[in-house]
């Protein structure tokens, strides 16, 4: 009997885990790799992905690997920028900074942090792309209804 495969992504747009960007990445891992065990424990396979923008940050996140004790449950892929492409994410990352720092333009802030559009696109079309190529039969499901345990997840698709 063949089992319907479920693969849930998320995608990463930072360059770097100084801060609180650690934490949140790890959290994200986390959730995959719950996410991955709640299906199976469901009777569905699963896997997950996690698309980072480097090597540095790609070796930290396969530490969590054994540190969860995930196996293969969540991946961790790479998708380095090119020196275009890396311009664009650190103009976006310093105009959210800037934002944040003009706190007393509230409005102001809020409408640069909106604009946080380009790391999203960048990541989550790696991430298909990736996805893509490593199961080609795969359906992409966008509905947020029908993604596990609610949460919006980068990428959800199926292959049966």
């Amino acid at each position: 009997m063949n089992k319907t495969l479920h693969i849930l992504g998320m995608a990463k747009s930072s360059l770097d885990l100084r801060g609180a960007k650690a934490s949140k990445l790890e959290l994200d891992f986390f959730k995959l790799a719950y996410a991955v065990r709640h299906l199976k424990e469901c009777g569905f396979d699963a896997v997950g992905y996690l698309l980072v923008l480097n090597a540095a940050i790609r070796k930290t996140a396969e530490d969590w690997i054994s540190k969860y004790d995930t196996g293969d449950a969540v991946r961790v892929l790479v998708q380095t920028p090119n020196a275009e492409e890396l311009k664009n994410l650190r103009a976006e990352k310093l105009a959210n900074a800037r934002a944040l720092l003009q706190d007393a333009k509230l409005a102001e802030a809020e409408r640069e942090l909106s604009v946080a559009k380009y790391g999203k696109i960048f990541g989550e079309g790696a991430l298909r792309t990736q996805i893509s190529q490593l199961h080609p039969k795969s359906s992409e499901i966008k509905s947020p209804s029908s993604m596990p345990l609610k949460i919006a997840w980068d990428y959800f698709g199926t292959v049966n």
